[in-house]
């Protein structure tokens, strides 16, 4: 076996318990541009304009986490309740341009986004979970509960509303309101969760991110599987695709890179992979691996 094989080996080990040690967070680059005729454009504020870009950076994120194009109100809707949040989700940032003039503002920023934290989040509202499908619900309301402000709810988790008498699995909500706010029950196949808060928003995000997170806890249970991808020339070459791999559509959160193995005939690595979305996964594999000699198989298929 040659001195540089060995050599490489090492490297490989180093980096796979590197990797496997941390997770892998990526800055964004976004670009905020303020047209000459908006107000802003005439004494910029610094602070607004770098607001605009954590709620962009936030956003496009959302859209590559979730995999799939929502429909036009439901992304608007999802859109302005994550501008509210974006400051949150940011980790870091810097500036690497900003530039005024007659044809306004542009102003390009690298932000780092909490991706786990975001997913969770993303989780938790049902927007993963709802993405090409919606959840059938039931819902009584004791009492006078805001229409607009229920269907706005209902847009942003994708739950379609529907009579009772629908079985103990489809869940069912029950809302009512409280002195300082409201409180809601929410029973699914034998669960049983209840909120108080003094918004609606409060308690509905609190009593279906416990339907979700319960339902996403059972569906990760059962589809952790390997993912073996194999054809490259050096160890690095894993690298990268660990960190695609970690943001790619239709996959969970905690996929892991468990081996390296290098041979003379190329660099294979294995993962093990949460799969929420085998169709998506599978597109994702076959344009990140087009043209560049590497295959890939799910599973023992």
């Amino acid at each position: 076996m040659s001195k540089s094989f060995c050599r490489l080996c090492a490297v490989a080990a180093v980096f796979l318990v590197l990797l496997s040690s941390a997770a892998v967070c990526r800055a964004d680059t976004v670009t905020v541009t303020i047209p000459p005729d908006a107000p802003e454009a005439k004494a910029p504020a610094r602070d607004k304009i770098l607001a605009k870009a954590f709620v962009q950076a936030v956003q496009q994120k959302a859209r590559a986490i979730v995999g799939v194009e929502l429909p036009p109100a439901r992304q608007a809707r999802l859109d302005a309740f994550l501008s509210d949040r974006a400051q949150s989700l940011v980790q870091s940032y810097s500036e690497q341009s900003f530039q005024t003039g007659p044809d306004g503002v542009q102003a390009v920023y690298d932000v780092t986004v909490d991706r786990q934290g975001l997913r969770r989040l993303l989780e938790q509202t049902g927007v993963l979970a709802t993405a090409r499908t919606s959840q059938p619900y039931t819902l009584s309301m004791l009492g006078r509960v805001p229409g607009d402000a229920l269907a706005g709810l209902e847009l942003l988790s994708g739950l379609t509303r529907q009579s009772g008498g629908m079985g103990a699995d489809v869940p069912a909500l029950t809302i009512q309101p409280i002195t300082g706010g409201y409180a809601a029950e929410l029973k699914s196949g034998g669960d049983d969760w209840k909120a108080g808060g003094e918004s609606l928003e409060t308690v509905w995000l609190r009593v279906w991110g416990n339907y979700f997170s319960h339902e996403h806890t059972a569906v990760v249970a059962s589809s952790g599987t390997t993912l073996v991808v194999s054809g490259w020339s050096a160890a690095d070459g894993a690298q990268s695709f660990a960190r695609s791999l970690a943001t790619a559509p239709g996959v969970g959160d905690g996929s892991t890179l468990e081996q390296v193995t290098l041979a003379p005939e190329g660099v294979s690595a294995r993962f093990r992979v949460r799969i929420r979305d085998r169709q998506a996964l599978e597109g994702f594999l076959r344009e990140a691996t087009q043209g560049r000699g590497l295959t890939w198989q799910i599973g023992g298929e």
